[in-house]
């Protein structure tokens, strides 16, 4: 199930409005919601108290929080969920002073500087826990597609390719 991260609502299951209708995600996989409205006073008023947008405190909060929660379910969707553990128990976890504050990181997610690389230890620990980690970090290893590019290796009109830099 797939809930709204890019508009942050009251309600998680929020998808759409149109006309004097609410569609929502349904409770299973693959179902839906059509919340039908007999006046737009009855959608205005429903729409306040269920779906309207956050305020900024409150956003500001929430995408925080949705932000953290898509890293450690990442990391439990790569490796699985370390039952019985928490990520302060790991020796992967580890804490570094910045300036004036105490950031602590995941080494197998991946440290930098910036605060969407910081981590819970309150968080459930994944399946490296405890265990060595030589590959590529997590964070870096997931880019999102916007900022993938492909190199453009299209010539410019009137530029020499490499073959025509060598004799034979």
């Amino acid at each position: 199930m797939k809930h709204r991260a890019d508009v942050l609502v009251k309600c998680p299951y929020y998808k759409f409005e149109q006309r004097q209708m609410i569609y929502c995600e349904g409770i299973q996989d693959g179902t839906a919601l059509h919340l039908a409205f007999d006046t737009p006073a009855n959608l205005k008023d429903y729409k306040q108290r269920n779906c309207n947008p956050l305020d900024a405190a409150a956003e500001t909060a929430e995408r925080r929080m949705t932000m953290a929660l898509r890293k450690i379910a990442l990391m439990h969707r790569l490796f699985g969920v370390c039952e019985g553990h928490v990520c302060r128990e790991c020796s992967n976890l580890v804490k570094g002073r910045y300036h004036d504050r105490i950031l602590t990181k995941c080494k197998v997610y991946g440290q930098t500087h910036s605060e969407a690389s910081d981590w819970a230890g309150r968080w459930q620990a994944c399946g490296m826990f405890n265990k060595t980690w030589d590959k590529q970090l997590v964070m870096r290893e997931v880019v999102p597609e916007r900022k993938q590019k492909e190199a453009d290796n299209t010539p410019l009109e009137g530029q020499i390719g490499m073959e025509g830099l060598f004799y034979e």
